[in-house]
């Protein structure tokens, strides 16, 4: 089973955040789920989808894919699983994304944002998760993931298979947003099904892509756009938090602070203190005033910690008369390097040390794959040169020429033999070393 269909459906954006004119490439965001759960919390998504916003399901399991709302589908290790699901092995859930790494380069191509869900401690959402994410990244997309953590009563197996895929995940995505089963029993009450109880994290993820869909597509006071929301999110060994919320009447400023920050899914309440930086995107109506703005940002300063490099974005809309809307995107960790193609170095980068030159290759050697307009060799070239039988041949190291009887103008002279060994030739010349050119 592998049905895809091409869904041109993409944001009336451009990358630079205003709205697209003629011959400017629009952004293009896409909701992918990953194994069951990352597929039940993508369908509930897409079942009141935002407009500008593409899904796709992956999963070794054709029974979860062909109960999946979702048009577009990709069954990935048709020939390692047969369909049959990865029987809880992340191994073999990895080995089938890699089966099917062209089939998946495909179908994220192009995109600007990706929104990844999973879930971690089984077979296909914790092994092929991870690779999804860093295939997105090697197209050039800004990867979002939210995976949640089985409950503890699952047992300390599927909190080990969980955490190592975690790690990996974080590894491989540009940011993680984790949620905790155990998060949701607190959310329970005795009265509420297994179905429900997962509703919070499925809308937490339903949310989040909605807001950040909505800050980035809407024109403001001030703006917040992708280059912003790249800067924050792409970080190095860090954590990441995602609050918003809503209020009206006359104590909406304490309360959307509160409901923004104190969210029961929410990571530690340490974590805005720690981060980095972050995003504030605040939505009010015509009647709010300069006074009410500062007091509300003043609110949040004091949540931060003393070296967050913070960006706001300002909406006015009349349909938020009364009524306020605030979204906070953190994160901790130290930026990562931007190689996007379309990203030149800062002016006052400091000058990169240049390379050794390559070794010269021999006539058998096999020629390199092409490169990108970037650079880099891509996730695609390298695909097609596997598919082709054409591997990059590994770069050979040089070795230096050297002759054991040049002796210069001591070639004539006496020589010190001891127990047979010439003592005025070099050690690595008598013993017969490689001394390799780097």
């Amino acid at each position: 089973m592998n049905s895809k269909t091409a869904i041109p459906n993409v944001m009336e954006r451009t990358i630079g955040g205003g709205v697209h004119g003629p011959g400017e490439r629009k952004m293009r965001i896409r909701v992918v789920g990953v194994g069951g759960a990352g597929l039940n919390a993508v369908d509930h998504l897409a079942a009141n989808p935002p407009g500008g916003v593409s899904f796709m399901a992956v999963n070794t399991d054709t029974q979860s894919l062909g109960a999946s709302m979702i048009a577009e589908k990709l069954q990935i290790g048709k020939q390692l699983t047969r369909g049959l699901g990865a029987g809880g092995d992340p191994d073999l859930g990895r080995r089938a994304a890699l089966e099917d790494e062209q089939e998946l380069r495909d179908a994220l191509e192009g995109c600007d944002v990706v929104f990844l869900a999973a879930g971690l401690g089984g077979g296909t959402g914790t092994g092929a998760g991870p690779v999804v994410a860093k295939v997105a990244r090697e197209e050039g997309a800004l990867v979002l993931a939210f995976v949640t953590l089985p409950f503890s009563h699952e047992g300390e197996y599927r909190g080990r298979v969980a955490n190592d895929g975690l790690a990996e995940m974080k590894q491989s995505a540009d940011a993680v947003v984790c949620i905790p089963n155990d998060k949701l029993l607190v959310l329970a009450s005795e009265e509420t099904s297994v179905l429900d109880a997962f509703k919070p994290a499925d809308e937490y993820l339903g949310q989040s892509v909605r807001r950040i869909w909505g800050m980035l597509s809407q024109g403001g006071l001030i703006n917040i756009d992708f280059a912003d929301l790249r800067s924050v999110l792409r970080r190095q060994s860090g954590e990441t938090l995602i609050g918003f919320g809503e209020a009206d009447g006359p104590d909406r400023i304490q309360q959307v602070v509160d409901r923004t920050l104190k969210g029961p899914l929410l990571s530690g309440d340490d974590l805005l203190g720690r981060a980095t930086s972050m995003l504030v995107a605040v939505t009010h109506g015509p009647d709010f005033t300069m006074k009410q703005l500062q007091k509300l940002l003043e609110e949040i300063r004091q949540r931060m910690g003393p070296k967050v490099a913070c960006k706001q974005g300002i909406v006015v809309s009349g349909d938020f008369v009364d009524r306020l809307s605030l979204m906070v995107i953190a994160s901790t960790g130290t930026p990562l390097l931007d190689k996007s193609p379309e990203s030149a170095a800062p002016a006052d980068a400091p000058a990169q040390p240049e390379k050794s030159a390559p070794a010269p290759r021999k006539a058998t050697d096999e020629k390199p794959v092409a490169t990108r307009s970037g650079g880099r060799v891509g996730g695609r070239e390298k695909a097609e040169a596997k598919v082709k039988g054409a591997e990059t041949s590994p770069a050979k190291q040089g070795l230096f020429d050297l002759d054991s009887s040049a002796s210069g103008i001591f070639a004539k002279g006496e020589h010190t033999v001891v127990n047979g060994q010439d003592l005025d030739v070099p050690t690595f010349i008598r013993r017969g070393l490689v001394i390799r050119s780097l």
